[in-house]
């Protein structure tokens, strides 16, 4: 009956050799082996937990021990999280007017994030994400930083660093699209704000294009997820943030100095073997498409705004999977301007325009394992311009030779010139292979994608080019 005692008091010495490092004088046992929870007798002896004779009396040769940490914090749960994908993008450009450019291929890493979220109870709770994806290029690598409280049956607000609700495909995690990488469409209205050239008058064909519209994504703010009680499956978001995305300064992004505001509403209904859920986002920024513009002959700087809707929609029916989003957005001063001046710069008062994009996928799932997919894809600028080393990630076409008035001189293509597009659309075939569900994932596309109306100095009418695009990605979940 010895035993008994002496076990105890063994567990009670080393609980308290690991809860109270500071004041117990004995060192912890040198554990430097992957730690199993089970301990040698013969450690801890020579540590002199215990002595020989004691060990002698205890059957077998070790003993188990679960080990406690003491927590000061009001913390109720830790989760740890994170997914990473690595991908290869093999890219051949097509050019109907000028040299094809150089074809790509290249390994990358376009997500590698590791995450924490606390529970701190009474509805509290943080999240910190980092990703160091990206290809590793230039970039800020907080993924998501916020502090959250909810409240029963109403909602949950959280202020910090997160993103907003405008492009279902933008908002959705990367580890759960269906596709290798984001639509053409997805990255033309989401991807962060751009204008070529709107820094080259008087010297230049004018200011061209506002090419990127820079709406939803990551953004500073206070961020509204509702739920109206009672009526099932109904939720409401709503968004007060920055008016540029990451974590850019004022004096880096133009005039964009005013607030913006994000928000939506969605509803779904299951059924057996179904689900459908229908939705809009919205987005204003007053200062979204703004100017300011100084070089040795003057100084522009004026506010343009930009709105912009995102209706969709999403079936499943068995294993068959349906969805359909459509974009579109007012941006004031957004169009292209081909006469010289200061006064005719993009931005300032070339016209309004009104982009238009969609995405539509189809998928069936076999077997929980293999899943072909279709998605298709389209943008029409309006005239305001469409980068094709932005929305594909591919090469650059060549375009316009800067310097050539319209009016002034025939417009001439050249492959130093900048080549951007009216309009675009994209065909995408790919196969998802779930080895584990979505936690371990190898995906492979096929994609055409298709530019046209070319800039030639004076409006869209120039040639035509196209790319073939060929993506793999390994994913791991955890």
């Amino acid at each position: 009956m010895k035993l008994l005692p002496t076990l105890f008091l063994s567990s009670f010495l080393i609980g308290g050799v690991l809860l109270a490092q500071d004041a117990a004088p004995t060192p912890m046992p040198d554990l430097s082996n992957e730690f199993t929870g089970v301990v040698p007798l013969s450690e801890l002896v020579r540590q002199g937990v215990i002595t020989q004779e004691q060990a002698n009396k205890i059957k077998g040769g070790a003993i188990g021990i679960e080990p406690q940490v003491k927590s000061k914090s009001f913390v109720k749960s830790l989760t740890i999280s994170g997914f990473s994908q690595f991908s290869y993008a093999y890219i051949a450009p097509h050019d109907e007017a000028l040299p094809n450019p150089a074809s790509t291929s290249t390994f990358y890493v376009p997500n590698l994030a590791f995450g924490v979220a606390a529970d701190l109870g009474s509805g509290w709770s943080t999240n910190i994400t980092a990703n160091f994806g990206s290809g590793f290029s230039s970039r800020n690598y907080l993924d998501k930083a916020f502090i959250e409280k909810k409240f029963d049956d109403i909602g949950a607000v959280s202020i910090g660093y997160n993103k907003a609700h405008f492009g279902l495909e933008q908002y959705t995690s990367s580890r759960y699209i269906p596709a290798t990488d984001r639509s053409i469409a997805t990255s033309y209205f989401t991807s962060s704000y751009s204008r070529i050239g709107a820094g080259m008058f008087p010297l230049s064909t004018g200011g061209l294009g506002t090419t990127r519209l820079g709406l939803g994504a990551r953004r500073l703010g206070v961020f509204w997820e509702g739920e109206i009680p009672g009526v099932d499956g109904l939720e409401y978001f709503a968004e007060i943030t920055q008016g540029f995305q990451n974590f850019s300064a004022p004096a880096t992004t133009g005039t964009q100095n005013q607030l913006g505001y994000s928000g939506g509403v969605q509803y779904s209904t299951k059924w057996d073997d179904g689900k459908v859920t229908v939705g809009v986002n919205g987005t204003y920024m007053p200062e979204g498409n703004s100017l300011a513009v100084r070089n040795a002959v003057t100084f522009l700087n004026k506010s343009n705004a930009i709105a912009a809707i995102d209706p969709f929609v999403q079936l499943k029916v068995g294993d068959f999977q349906a969805i359909g989003e459509f974009l579109g957005a007012y941006v004031e001063n957004g169009r292209a301007t081909g006469t010289s001046g200061p006064l005719s710069v993009s931005g300032y008062n070339s016209g309004s325009a009104t982009p238009l994009g969609a995405n539509v996928f189809l998928m069936y799932l076999f077997n929980d394992t293999i899943e072909p997919v279709f998605r298709f894809s389209m943008i029409d600028s309006d005239q305001a311009g469409v980068n094709p080393s932005v929305v594909s990630q591919g090469p650059a076409f060549g375009g316009a030779v800067p310097g050539v008035a319209p009016g002034t001189a025939s417009p001439v293509l050249s492959p130093l010139g900048i080549g951007f597009f009216n309009a675009a659309q994209s065909y995408y075939f790919g196969l998802n292979w779930y080895i584990l569900g979505n936690n371990a994932k190898i995906s492979a596309g096929y994609e055409r994608v298709q530019f046209g109306g070319r800039w030639d100095g004076a409006g869209f009418d120039g040639p035509d080019a196209s790319e073939d695009v060929i993506r793999i990605r390994a994913q791991i979940v955890f």
